[in-house]
Formats: structure tokens, C-alpha cells, sequence
């Protein structure tokens, strides 16, 4: 059986026509060919082929054993992405390594609604100096595990699993040779407190843990602007990503545009589409359902129409127009102070869309690129509004904390995460009554909160928390 199985192991993703047929194929359709875009879905179809039938064939082999792939931080870019082959998955995984100013963008993105996402490499590569100290000492190395472990759940993870449990001194390569929370003596790194300190948390949170209740935010992943190789890539992405949760208390549910649809729509208030430039029929034709069924969609900067230089009725709709207009290094808008600052070469890179909007409307298209500003507050007014308008719950701070609220039938699961440093107070909102929890500088804490009560029924170590103002 094992044997049949893997006769066929592309599942027929190779038999393709030739690339100069289907070039032929594609302008007789009236697109033209775009090569690093074809070839980057080709490749996302081909990965996402072989892991469903090597799925299969473990599946054969052990019965109902959870198939992952594991894949890094480079799944949030060019590489095999989560968000694409999630169908031929049990779980999807994130390695946290090397992307350690986003790591609750990194559980974001590599999160789908429909399944788990399980945070499997977790760990802190060797940094070092000139002179080959460490670079950050044993307290500031052990911070910063724990942030990476509190991030896993603020993006909704299913877990942390740290990688390697014991150091590997075999490894040939220096910076993760040394990567383990015990040492080659067999004494403990600090980092090992952030594991057993979670592990204790949540031995007290199991028993009232149920599952969260939908996300009522959307974030579109702009990966048709990704694989056409268009300049900025995903960064308009990280600062909503950054702004909602330290500003706002909220963070996103992320879906690729290519696996936009009702079912993924339905249960969302808010959908925000970052600076997308390229945006598919299909795509678009779900946005605009999503807007009449009552949900706000904002959509930023320029939109061309899709990846093959079309522009459908849908995308029309949207905004799509032929000829977006030149950036300015200094723009009037109507969000923050009434500027906003797009140096850096940003005008020969980027370009705006036409007009205004009515904030009364469901579809608000804001011309600028708001996310690739130097100034933040301009977007920040602007998701702002948003999420007023939506009516989306708000735990509002200015102290640059980030937060998350993740609500179950009992209780309420809350992560605070401090990048800064000083010490904060997170305010945040438990069932209609402000509570402060105090977040020590660099440092994560998780709270959890009974519903019926607003009792603490566990918390990480850190001072009392307050009623909000003490």
C-alpha cells in the first residue's frame, strides 16, 4: 500500500503544459505572463501537493497521527508558506529564530482560522560581539525567550515547544550549537525559567480553557504583491500588526488573498487590507460581499487591479484604477497631526491611490500608504476610527505595551507583552471593568481572568494586579 502511495507523490502538479504553451494559453486570455509570480504559485502548489500525499503516507503508516511541516520565519515570505499549504496539514508550525522585532507578527501570519498553529522551534541563537562576548547577558537572553514564548499565545498558538531541550555540542554550526536551555555542565540557562513558569500557568488555566471565540479583525495577506516582486513586500503588514496590539489591545486574524473566501469573511467586523497594489477577481469579489454583509473593509494606497494587469468589475469597485499617482515626500491627510512623511525613497517605490472616502460607508479606500509612513500616528488614527466604526472592543493604552484578550465561554485568557524599557501598567478591559496589570521592562506576563467574577485565577510572576488607575 505504502508502495502505491508513492508512485504519485506530486499528485499530478508536474503534468503542466510547457511554459511557452501556457504563455500562449494566458495572453489568448487577454493576461499577460508574469513570470515571478506564476512561478512563485507554482511552487506553493507544488510544496502544498507533496505534503498532502506524504500526509497520506503517514497517515497509511501510523493511523491518525497530527502531520505538521516545519518551516521558519522565511514561511512568511518567498518560502513554502503556512497560510498556503494549511489545507494538506493537520497544524501548521512557526520556528521563532532569527525575526525577533515581530515575533507576534511571525504566530499572526502563519496562523489560519481553521487550524492550530504550534510555535515548534523555539529558541535564542548565539549573538556575540566584536570580541566574541555574548551579546546580550544571561537575564536579557532569558527576557527575551520569555517574550518569544508569551508572543506564541497573544498570536493564538497552540504552544511552545523550545528547541534544543539539552545543548548539542555536535551541531556544527556556532550559533546553534549552544542554543539549549542546560549547558554542557548540566546547570540550567536562565531562559529555562519562561518555560516552567508558562508550564505552571497554564497547569492552573487548562481546567478553564475552552476555544476563543472568533477574532472579529481581519488582516488580508498581500501575497499577490509578494510573489510580483513589488518593493515593500509585507512590511505594511508588521506596523498594523504592531500598532493594533500595543495601541489598541487587538491582534488580527491573518488570511492570504489567495484563500480569501465567505466562510473566512463571515465572522469578521473589521477587515483591513494593507497597501495591496495587486489584488485577484476573486479576491476582490469577496471583499465587497464581505462589505455589503456589514463588516468595514479598509483598503490603503494604490490598487492596480490583478497580478496580470486587469481590472475587472470587482476591482473597479474596489478602486482599481489604471494610473495611481505620484507619492510626495510630505502628504496631507486627514489622519493624526494632518501630515504624513514618506522620505526614504519611498516616493520612487510607491504610489497613491486617487480621492478620499466617506467614513460612512462600508469600503473606506484611504489613499496613502499609511503603513510605510514615518510617522505612526497617522495609521494609528486610522485603524483607530476603524475599529470604532466596526465596533470592535478596544484596550487603548499609549505606553507601547502589547496586548491581547482572547475570550473563552469561562474565562479570559489575557497576554501582555513589553518591549520597551520601563516598566508598564497595561490597562486593559475584563468583561466591561478596567484591570492594570503591571508588565515589567522587556518582560511578558499571562493573566487569566474568570468571567462570572473577574477574579484572577492565574497569572505569571509580576506585582498585584489592580483595578485600572491605582
Amino acid at each position: 500500500m505504502l508502495r502505491d502511495l508513492w508512485r504519485e507523490p506530486t499528485d499530478g502538479l508536474l503534468d503542466l503544459p510547457s511554459q511557452e504553451d501556457q504563455g500562449y494559453a494566458m495572453i489568448r486570455e487577454g493576461r499577460q505572463p508574469r513570470k515571478a509570480h506564476d512561478f512563485a504559485l507554482f511552487s506553493q502548489d507544488a510544496v502544498a501537493g507533496w505534503a498532502r500525499r506524504l500526509r497520506e503516507i503517514l497517515r497509511a503508516a501510523s493511523g491518525d497521527a497530527l502531520v505538521t511541516l516545519g518551516q521558519d520565519e522565511g514561511g512568511t515570505y518567498t518560502r513554502p508558506a503556512q497560510q498556503l499549504m494549511a489545507e494538506s496539514l493537520d497544524y501548521t508550525a512557526i520556528h521563532t529564530w532569527w525575526n525577533n522585532d515581530d515575533l507576534l507578527w511571525d504566530g499572526v501570519m502563519t496562523k489560519v482560522p481553521e487550524k492550530p498553529n504550534l510555535h515548534q522551534e523555539t529558541g535564542l541563537m548565539r549573538l556575540e560581539d566584536a570580541d566574541g562576548r555574548p551579546w546580550r547577558s544571561q537575564a536579557q537572553a532569558a527576557a527575551l525567550f520569555e517574550r518569544k514564548v508569551a508572543y506564541a499565545f497573544a498570536s493564538r498558538g497552540a504552544g511552545a515547544v523550545e528547541w534544543a531541550w539539552n545543548i548539542n555540542p555536535f551541531q556544527p554550526i556556532d550559533n546553534e550549537s549552544v542554543i539549549g536551555v542546560f549547558r554542557p555542565d548540566g546547570t540550567a540557562k536562565a531562559e529555562l525559567a519562561a518555560l516552567t513558569d508558562a508550564a505552571a500557568f497554564f497547569g492552573k488555566a487548562a481546567p478553564w480553557l475552552d476555544d476563543f471565540e472568533p477574532d472579529p479583525v481581519l488582516l488580508v495577506i498581500p501575497h499577490a504583491r509578494l510573489f510580483s516582486a513589488r518593493p515593500g513586500d509585507l512590511e505594511a503588514t508588521k506596523r498594523v500588526v504592531r500598532l493594533l496590539a500595543e495601541r489598541f489591545g487587538v491582534v488580527p486574524t491573518a488570511v492570504s488573498d489567495q484563500r480569501l473566501g465567505g466562510a473566512r469573511l463571515a465572522p469578521a467586523r473589521l477587515v483591513i487590507v494593507p497597501s495591496p497594489e495587486l489584488l485577484s477577481d476573486e479576491a476582490a469579489r469577496a471583499l465587497l460581499a464581505a462589505a455589503a454583509a456589514g463588516a468595514r473593509v479598509v483598503i490603503t494606497g494604490a490598487l492596480e487591479g490583478d497580478a496580470y494587469g486587469r481590472r475587472s468589475e470587482a476591482l473597479v469597485a474596489l478602486g482599481a484604477v489604471a494610473e495611481n499617482l505620484p507619492l510626495a515626500v510630505h502628504e496631507r491627510t486627514r489622519w493624526g497631526s494632518g501630515w504624513a512623511t514618506f522620505d526614504g525613497q519611498l516616493g520612487e517605490r510607491l504610489r497613491k491611490g486617487p480621492g478620499a472616502f466617506d467614513t460612512a460607508a462600508a469600503l473606506w479606500r484611504e489613499p496613502l500608504p499609511l503603513e510605510f509612513a514615518r510617522e505612526p500616528e497617522p495609521l494609528a488614527a486610522l485603524l483607530g476610527a476603524a475599529l470604532k466604526s466596526a465596533g470592535v472592543l478596544v484596550h487603548p493604552s499609549d505606553d507601547r505595551v502589547a496586548a491581547r484578550v482572547l475570550a473563552a465561554p469561562r474565562a479570559l485568557l489575557v497576554t501582555c507583552v513589553n518591549e520597551t524599557a520601563l516598566a508598564a501598567r497595561r490597562r486593559v478591559v475584563i468583561d466591561g471593568k478596567a484591570r492594570s496589570i503591571p508588565v515589567a521592562a522587556g518582560r511578558a506576563r499571562l493573566v487569566l481572568f474568570e468571567r462570572a467574577t473577574g477574579k484572577v485565577l492565574a497569572t505569571t510572576p509580576g506585582d498585584p494586579i489592580d483595578a485600572a488607575g491605582r
